[in-house]
């Protein structure tokens, strides 16, 4: 998989945001989803409308996070996770208006899957169920053009694609991609936050380090530190 950014320019993810919302409906869902709640691009595919209807109505989404990191120290903090069961980890944003709930709670138990469940603003609520009230709780959320129950879900190239197309007639030059809205998502949230631990959750990694680097963080600070450097001019 080729390395993606996440968008850094909050003026260019409003200008990417309206473009999208002229010219596409569906992939302007996607794309606040994306960037708002983190799903994975394979995560928001797969789904039908009464998925996304019953987020909204409830006002979270629940996913397991994927683990990719087989290294010996995921190994070590797997068994350290299971040696306390039943324990539940939560954070809270009030950056997105939840000045008295949850905004991401990690749930562990005896014999189950870590479940994370991130919850969605009153903004991207209201957006939501905005756009599925003529939707048929059947069909998939992000169809093709094709109409009819038995569509089929716009392709991953696809949405690539558009993502793309998008974001370089907002000036993005940056390589974009669909991982970019997940990196975005946490990007921003840590922006917000700076709870590292929380977006570690989130996205199933085993240190800081991975998950800084993951939402281009690192990178930025290496940027910022050259700023200045003028030794000798």
């Amino acid at each position: 998989m080729n390395y993606v950014e996440p968008i850094t320019d909050i003026r260019k993810i409003q200008a990417m945001s309206q473009l999208l919302r002229a010219r596409n409906r569906r992939d302007y869902l996607m794309f606040i989803l994306g960037i708002n709640v983190g799903l994975r691009i394979s995560d928001m595919l797969d789904k039908n409308v009464a998925f996304f209807r019953k987020a909204a109505e409830l006002g979270y989404v629940e996913f397991a996070p994927k683990k990719t990191d087989k290294s010996e120290a995921r190994q070590r903090e797997r068994i350290s996770a299971n040696s306390n069961r039943n324990t539940v980890a939560a954070w809270n944003n009030m950056a997105i208006g939840l000045a008295d709930d949850e905004a991401v709670k990690i749930t562990r138990g005896a014999g189950k899957k870590k479940i994370v469940r991130v919850y969605i603003s009153d903004d991207v609520r209201a957006v939501l169920l905005d756009e599925l009230q003529e939707r048929n709780d059947n069909e998939y959320m992000f169809v093709s053009r094709n109409t009819g129950l038995g569509a089929k879900p716009i392709t991953r190239q696809r949405a690539y694609d558009m993502l793309s197309e998008a974001a370089r007639a907002v000036g993005i030059m940056e390589p974009i991609g669909t991982h970019s809205m997940r990196k975005t998502f946490g990007y921003w949230h840590y922006q917000k936050n700076h709870d590292v631990r929380m977006l570690m959750e989130i996205f199933g990694h085993s240190t800081e380090e991975i998950t800084l680097r993951y939402i281009g963080v690192t990178n930025e600070a290496k940027k910022e530190s050259a700023r200045g450097m003028n030794l000798g001019l």
